[in-house]
């Protein structure tokens, strides 16, 4: 069985993170060029330019048990549809959008041709396997959105 796509969740942290993505890279001397209510699909969430001209694209993703995934796990999964990704950074964002995980580019490429499969919510009647891009907390780096 594989996971069904859930729109709801999806609807209800899509433009959350986006804002949160806008607001950091905001303080980091970027700019948004993208536009938030549209979907960019199979792209990027969001797209910024610097004052020099240095554009970077952006993946959101929400995790409600960040801190849990954070302190206990010894890597983070990245769905496999990520594989290919043209964004240049991937951040994670936990419940309160005050810390985020972001994973470069050539981090995913370093890691993604060999993917990780996946029980999900194991021992559960509606469980499931998944690839996944296995990424090393080694690999992440941790940022409090006030550093």
């Amino acid at each position: 069985m594989s996971r069904v796509f859930n729109k709801e969740a999806y609807n209800k942290f899509d433009r959350a993170c986006k804002e949160a993505a806008v607001n950091y890279l905001e303080k980091k001397g970027f700019y948004l060029v993208s536009d938030l209510d549209v979907e960019y699909f199979k792209q990027f969430d969001v797209e910024m330019i610097n004052g020099q001209g240095m554009v970077i694209k952006i993946e959101n993703e929400f995790r409600g048990k960040f801190e849990i995934i954070k302190d206990k796990f010894k890597s983070f999964h990245i769905p496999i549809r990520k594989k290919f990704t043209e964004c240049d950074f991937y951040f994670i964002w936990g419940p309160d959008y005050n810390e985020i995980a972001i994973i470069k580019k050539e981090v995913i490429i370093k890691y993604r041709d060999n993917p990780k499969l996946s029980i999900c919510a194991k021992d559960k009647p509606y469980s499931w396997q998944e690839e996944f891009i296995d990424i090393p907390v080694e690999e992440i780096i941790f940022r409090k959105i006030n550093d």
